[in-house]
């Protein structure tokens, strides 16, 4: 799949060996993107949290009126851990699953600075609580059954998803500190541990080797 991802769209005392591997990288998330590239609610849910980092708690609160429009671009305001706001960049197509969502839910489309509703809702018209959407995303990604999954050393659920976005950002050649900003932590030591696994593996002193005359004579 050659299609940029944007287009869809612990605790710092444990030792760094013993941290479970969170990560997740462009080719994966295009392939969950696919998957439920039919399914407007879980295509919708994918795309918001894949391609800005939000947290589910995030998603489960934000509301009509936080999705505001500037220029060109379309922003979702959140509210983060310690109350702390910040913007985020809603690319148009993901918007456009947003759209869909809201159609298949029968809601209305129009955005509006007054609107208090719940941007997005279960098939009830109710808030998504954290819980209920954190199982829903963990038990749609073990449906798929995509091989990817099985080599994984830890259970890739919602919150994989936000490491995704650390990720792929860093692949785009994004710096940690912006990328630090995007995700709202307030420490950047934080953003290293989401990064650390993809900065080793791409750093390694093995890619040198790539053009060596023993990689020729093997």
């Amino acid at each position: 799949m050659k299609d940029p991802i944007h287009t869809y769209f612990k605790s710092a005392s444990v030792n760094h060996k013993d941290r479970p591997n969170r990560d997740l990288n462009s080719t994966e998330a295009l392939q969950l993107l696919s998957y439920y590239k039919e399914h407007p609610i879980l295509h919708c849910i994918f795309s918001i949290l894949l391609t800005t980092g939000a947290r589910v708690r995030e998603l489960c609160q934000a509301k009509v009126k936080d999705l505001s429009y500037d220029e060109g671009v379309y922003w979702l305001n959140v509210i983060g851990k310690g109350g702390e706001k910040r913007d985020l960049l809603i690319h148009p197509n993901v918007f456009d699953t947003i759209t869909r969502f809201r159609q298949r839910r029968g809601m209305d489309t129009l955005l509006s600075p007054s609107d208090d509703s719940p941007l997005l809702t279960t098939a009830n018209g109710k808030p998504y609580t954290y819980k209920y959407l954190s199982n829903y995303i963990g038990k749609a990604i073990d449906r798929t059954n995509l091989p990817f999954l099985k080599y994984k050393e830890q259970t890739v659920r919602a919150h994989t998803l936000r490491h995704g976005f650390a990720i792929i950002s860093a692949e785009q050649g994004e710096d940690v500190f912006r990328i630090m900003q995007a995700l709202g932590h307030k420490k950047i030591e934080t953003t290293f541990i989401y990064l650390e696994r993809h900065a080793a593996r791409r750093n390694h002193v093995g890619h040198a080797w790539k053009n060596s005359t023993i990689m020729e004579s093997t």
